[in-house]
């Protein structure tokens, strides 16, 4: 199976019966929003995966160790990374580096294109 492919079935059952705070959509429609985002940006498929699991570690029982288990190293790197932002920057205001052009998912934009 496609590293993609079983990330979105890993992050629907693990999200499954979740919906989101304000609106009572499913909530896995959250993660394959960012999957779409990241797609425009990056044909990269770890990082398109780890926007799929970005919350997976914050949100549901999964742990980082099942994610590198099962998608690699740098899948989880990445993830880890993400859930750090996430909960260090809590209440805050937009890191000043994201503010500068560098934006999560160690994505950059560099002369015009997403690196």
């Amino acid at each position: 199976m496609k590293l993609l492919e079983e990330a979105i079935i890993y992050a629907t059952v693990m999200h499954q019966g979740k919906v989101r705070k304000f609106n009572n959509i499913p909530y896995i429609l959250h993660p394959m929003e960012v999957a779409q985002i990241l797609s425009t940006m990056t044909a990269d498929e770890e990082i398109i995966t780890a926007g799929i699991l970005h919350d997976i570690v914050e949100d549901t029982d999964g742990t980082l160790e099942e994610i590198e288990k099962r998608f690699g190293k740098r899948v989880a790197f990445i993830v880890s990374s993400e859930t750090e932002k996430k909960i260090s920057q809590r209440g805050q205001k937009r890191d000043m580096a994201e503010a500068q052009g560098r934006f999560p998912f160690g994505l950059e934009k560099q002369h015009g294109h997403w690196r």
